[in-house]
């Protein structure tokens, strides 16, 4: 009898352990709003999923462009949508705009009103950008006169007032500022201070200093040979990301339209309809990102409340715009991209052996049956 409870219970849990999750899919479908029917064209899946969602850089740098459908394929992606905004117009910019963190490690910092966080598990977070900070320690001390802090990560500097860190995802190890003093820190330790011109070291980063006399009180605290380190902040209750991603605006909250276009000005993206992309997640976590054409900002918002979306967040959009799906296009991009969220398998990891002992004798059971050998 306790043999035949044991088989049961076994055969339980196998059955258990092999039920099918939601499954990965793309679908393209009509929804019906005041101003018409809109074509959408999504990918969807469950974060339960041996998947995981995160951000790419165009050949891995800040500052370049590269295909949708390459930084899908180098990434060995299942699928791919265009990222957050970006300066397409001046092949001497081509920086994306907010935050961008790839394996808990801040990639380029400026901007961008609406932040998405990816955690190890795959769930979705929102919050706002400017609620990030970088701060900094000299000698294993933040507290002064040995604390320091930057405005920015790997974005050219626009004015003497700015602070800003570089590391060697930056486009370009040489950095030619004029005015600007450099601290560079090479393997944690402070190699030299110097004006105008520096190289990023391969094992370390740049702190540049813009000629603002505000300044000069915080490049003063160092001196060659001290050992110098960062973090960026998140608000209390976050934790530390996985991966992040800044865009916007805000399309949904709470499953309600929470709309603001705090940051943009331009017509074509608050009032004039487009092409868009968006990201976001229903109650149940499943995860959508997807493309829809000629929407204005609240007929998006309106659009993916009737997906199904609690939370959502849009990316970059007209000529950016883009999904890739199962190896091909599904929306075409009408130009490079310097950035995107790609979605690739998960190593699978192997389920340890389960040893039944019965009266002192491991038993040997075939999983088709359940049954004792």
């Amino acid at each position: 009898m306790k043999k035949l409870i044991l088989t049961c219970i076994l055969s339980l849990s196998l059955l258990v352990a092999s039920s099918p999750v939601s499954a990965l899919e793309s679908k393209t479908t009509s929804v019906t709003l005041s101003s018409g029917k809109k074509a959408v064209t999504y990918v969807l899946f469950h974060p339960s999923e041996p998947l995981e969602l995160k951000p790419v850089l165009a050949h891995n740098k800040v500052g370049l462009t590269e295909e949708l459908a390459k930084m899908a394929q180098r990434n060995q992606a299942v699928a791919a949508i265009n990222g957050t905004f970006f300066n397409p117009y001046d092949t001497k910019d081509l920086q994306p705009l907010g935050a961008l963190a790839i394996n808990q490690r801040m990639e380029h910092f400026r901007g961008g009103p609406v932040a998405l966080g990816i955690t190890q598990q795959n769930e979705l977070w929102f919050d706002a950008t400017k609620s990030i900070a970088i701060r900094g320690s000299i000698n294993g001390s933040e507290v002064w006169p040995h604390n320091w802090y930057a405005w920015f990560i790997n974005h050219a500097p626009t004015s003497q007032d700015e602070i800003v860190i570089f590391t060697p995802s930056y486009r370009s190890a040489q950095l030619d500022f004029p005015q600007f003093s450099f601290v560079v820190v090479n393997d944690g330790k402070v190699t030299s201070i110097s004006k105008n011109k520096a190289t990023i070291p391969a094992k370390g980063f740049v702190i540049a200093y813009g000629s603002n006399p505000t300044n000069q009180d915080q490049l003063q605290r160092f001196q060659v040979g001290d050992t110098v380190s960062y973090q960026v902040v998140y608000p209390d209750g976050i934790g530390s990301p996985q991966h992040l991603l800044s865009a916007g605006p805000k399309l949904v909250t709470n499953g309600k339209i929470s709309l603001d276009s705090a940051g943009f000005t331009e017509d074509k993206i608050t009032k004039n309809p487009g092409q868009r992309s968006f990201i976001g997640m229903k109650a149940d976590q499943t995860i959508l990102f997807g493309t829809v054409s000629n929407v204005t900002m609240k007929e998006l918002a309106q659009l993916v409340i009737k997906l199904g979306l609690t939370e959502a967040m849009n990316l970059d959009g007209g000529a950016s715009s883009g999904l890739y799906y199962n190896g091909k296009y599904l929306t075409k991009p009408g130009r490079l991209l310097s950035n995107s969220l790609v979605l690739v398998k998960k190593e699978k990891i192997q389920a340890p052996a389960i040893q039944v002992m019965i009266n002192g004798v491991p038993q040997r059971y075939d999983q088709r049956s359940t049954s004792a050998i």
